[in-house]
């Protein structure tokens, strides 16, 4: 499978944990800490996708610092959202 290919299943999986996040906005429906770890599992696969988008090999770690790409901000968002 091609970088591209991977990178898209990891973002509809992040539009997926994002789905959640919707539906579970009333505080009385979800309890804060595992709305935090779908909020952080909805980012550690937006960031996986940019990396295995730019070739790199994502770490295996929930370490949202590790995970982010090498360059910097800018150099590494711009192309994928412009």
């Amino acid at each position: 499978m091609s970088p591209a290919e991977d990178a898209l299943l990891l973002l509809r999986l992040a539009e997926r944990h994002l789905g959640s996040l919707r539906g579970t906005l009333d505080p009385a429906t979800i309890a804060d800490e595992d709305w935090g770890f779908l909020a952080q599992q909805t980012l550690e696969k937006l960031l996986k996708a940019l990396l295995v988008l730019h070739c790199q090999e994502p770490p295996r770690s929930h370490s949202l610092q590790r995970r982010r790409p090498v360059a910097g901000p800018m150099e590494w968002v711009e192309p994928v959202v412009g």
